[in-house]
């Protein structure tokens, strides 16, 4: 699954909530996004917004 955005508490909840249910989740943003490091510190892969979508079956945008 690809949570496209991870500005807002949302997408940040849901992304773990996703990834404790045994969900493999990649973060889209892009590449200049203030928020890449903190996806990345949080635990989560981060990609490109297209490529991120590419990689998933579901993309869910915030």
């Amino acid at each position: 699954m690809a949570i496209l955005g991870y500005r807002d508490a949302a997408p940040r909840h849901r992304a773990a909530f996703l990834r404790d249910h045994g969900i493999d989740v990649l973060i889209g943003l892009p590449v200049d996004d203030e928020f890449w490091a903190d996806a990345e510190a949080d635990g989560f892969t981060v990609l490109p917004v297209w490529e991120a979508a590419e990689h998933a079956q579901i993309a869910q945008s915030y």
